[in-house]
C-alpha cells in the first residue's frame, strides 16, 4: 500500500510539471512559472528525502545506535523537511506577481529551516568524539563531509529565502551555487558513503590512496567552485543594480569563470578517483558471478 501511495503522489507531481502543455497554464506566464516551480521543487525535494533516508541508515549502521533513526526528534525533522519540500519552493517565485499568501507561506516555511540549522550546530560538538573514533572509516568521512555541506547550503538557502536578499540573488550564480552545493556536496557524498559502506560490509574495507586523494580533491575543488559561484553572483547582482550592460558584465566575470572551470575539472578528477575503487570491486563481483553461472 505504501508503494501505491508513493507512486500516486509521484504521478500527481509529475503530471503537474506538464500542465504547461495546456493553454490555461501555457498562456499565462505567472500561472505557468508558479506551477512549474511547485511541481519541480517537490520532485527535487522528494529525491533529497530518499537520499537523506539512505544517509540515516548508513549513520545508524556505523554508530550501531538503532535509536537514532526512530527517535522523536528524527521524525520531527523528517516532517519539517517534508513540509519544506512541499511548500518552500515559493521563495523562488518572490519576483513573480502571484498571490501574496503564497509568498508569505513560503517565507515562513523557509525560516523553519533555522531549526534544522540550530540542531546541526548543537549536535556538532557531540559528533567530535565520534569523529575521532570513526575517522578511519571511509563511509563516515563522506557522511561527515555531507554534514558540513548541509550546514553551508542551509545557511545559503536561509539567506536566499529573505525577500530583500532574494531580490538581488535570484537568477544569479548564487542560485547555481546552492544547487551544486546540494547536489554534489550533500547528495553525492551520501551516495558515495552508501556505496563504500556496501562494499565495506560485503567485501572488506575499501582503502587505497586513490580514495583518500579523491575525497580531498573533490571537496576542496567543490569549496572553490561554490565560493566562486557566490562571488560571481554577488558581482552580477551589483552590476545589474548599477545598470551595467550584460556583455560588459560577463567580460568582467571572465576571471571568475576561469576559476570556475578549473574547480570543475578538479571535481571531475576527484569523483573519477573515488569511482575507480568502486568500479574495480564491482567488476570483480561481475566476473566472479559469471564464473559461478558458467559452472
Amino acid at each position: 500500500m505504501d508503494v501505491v501511495y508513493r507512486c500516486s503522489f509521484f504521478l500527481i507531481t509529475f503530471g503537474e510539471s506538464y500542465l504547461w502543455t495546456l493553454p490555461y497554464f501555457r498562456d499565462n506566464i505567472i500561472r505557468d512559472v508558479t506551477v512549474q516551480w511547485k511541481a519541480n521543487g517537490s520532485m527535487v525535494g522528494s529525491w533529497n528525502m530518499l537520499v537523506y533516508g539512505t544517509g540515516f541508515y548508513i549513520m545508524e549502521q556505523i554508530s550501531g545506535d538503532k535509536k537514532t533513526a526512530t527517535a522523536p526528534i528524527t521524525y520531527f525533522f523528517y516532517f519539517l523537511g517534508l513540509t519544506n519540500l512541499m511548500f518552500n519552493w515559493g521563495h523562488h517565485t518572490y519576483i513573480v506577481p502571484a498571490a501574496p499568501w503564497i509568498k508569505n507561506v513560503a517565507y515562513i516555511i523557509s525560516m523553519t529551516e533555522l531549526l534544522i540549522l540550530g540542531s546541526i550546530i548543537l549536535n556538532w560538538r557531540k559528533s567530535l568524539s565520534a569523529a575521532k573514533k570513526n575517522l578511519h572509516s571511509v563511509p563516515y568521512r563522506f557522511i561527515a563531509a555531507a554534514d558540513i555541506w548541509i550546514f553551508l547550503n542551509l545557511t545559503l538557502a536561509i539567506l536566499m529565502s529573505i525577500p530583500a536578499i532574494n531580490k538581488y540573488t535570484h537568477g544569479t550564480h548564487i542560485t547555481v551555487a546552492h544547487a551544486m552545493g546540494s547536489t554534489i556536496g550533500i547528495n553525492t557524498m551520501i551516495l558515495f558513503a552508501s556505496l563504500y559502506y556496501i562494499f565495506e560490509r560485503n567485501d572488506g574495507a575499501v582503502k587505497n590512496r586513490k580514495t583518500r586523494i579523491g575525497f580531498f580533491v573533490v571537496n576542496l575543488s567543490l569549496i572553490l567552485f561554490w565560493v566562486t559561484l557566490i562571488m560571481s553572483g554577488i558581482v552580477k547582482a551589483m552590476e545589474v543594480e548599477n545598470g551595467m550592460a550584460f556583455q560588459k558584465m560577463m567580460l568582467q566575470l571572465q576571471p571568475l569563470f576561469k576559476m570556475l572551470n578549473s574547480a570543475g575539472l578538479g571535481i571531475f578528477a576527484g569523483l573519477f578517483l573515488l569511482s575507480i575503487p568502486l568500479l574495480t570491486k564491482f567488476s570483480k563481483i561481475i566476473l566472479s558471478t559469471d564464473k559461478l553461472l558458467s559452472k
